[in-house]
Formats: structure tokens, C-alpha cells, sequence
């Protein structure tokens, strides 16, 4: 099917995909590539696939990408030594409405001396 890379609210197929991130000026092909769904573009025209679209987040999101790579940000599993599973930024984030709802914070840890 031909892309219609043209601006505006989607309907049929994808009526239940609502686009809340980066503001109004976002559309769909700034990061899906319009000739093979299969595979994200980045602004620099390279393709990508899915299983590497933090390259794709890191373009706008720089000091969340790099604190990623350091494992700073988001969950990384696996063994000291061996295998790691790094957790994409999708598993945490809907790239298409990313920001997370307001929690609200824990009380602090009591400290043994406080206990009585």
C-alpha cells in the first residue's frame, strides 16, 4: 500500500493510535519509514530496525539516550559477567504518547536509629 504521507488525524486503521508526543508539529513518517513499515528512518534518511529504535529516541532525547548506555536509566537484567537483556525504551515508553502519569512518591526509608 502506498504511503500517504500527507499531515492529518488518521482514521480506519488506525483510529486508535493518538499521537501525544512533541507536540503538533510530530507526524508519523518523521520516524516510520513510508516505504517498508518493517523499518524506522532516522534524520539522517538511515533505516532501522525496530530492535534498535533507541538510536531513533536518542536523536531527540540525548541526555536520557547516553544515560541509558551507562545503564543509568531504564532496567538492564542478566549476570555480572554474561548475558545482559537491555531493555528497549519502548518496554517502559508508548512512543506515541511517551510521558509516564504523576505518581506519588514513597515516604522515605526509616533509618534503624529512628525505630523504636
Amino acid at each position: 500500500m502506498e504511503a500517504d504521507t500527507e499531515r492529518r488525524e488518521l482514521e480506519v486503521m488506525h483510529e486508535e493510535k493518538v499521537l501525544k508526543h512533541a507536540g503538533p508539529e510530530q507526524w508519523c513518517f518523521d520516524c516510520h519509514n513510508t516505504d517498508n513499515r518493517d523499518q524506522l528512518r532516522l534524520i539522517s534518511g538511515r533505516l532501522i530496525n525496530f530492535d534498535e529504535s533507541y538510536y531513533l529516541c536518542g536523536q531527540c532525547h540525548g541526555t536520557i539516550f547516553r544515560d541509558w548506555k551507562a545503564g543509568v536509566h531504564g532496567k538492564r537484567t542478566g549476570e555480572w559477567n554474561g548475558k545482559k537483556l537491555y531493555r528497549l525504551c519502548v518496554h517502559c515508553h508508548d512512543p506515541h504518547s511517551p510521558r509516564f502519569k504523576p505518581i506519588t512518591p514513597k515516604p522515605p526509608p526509616v533509618r534503624p536509629a529512628d525505630i523504636k
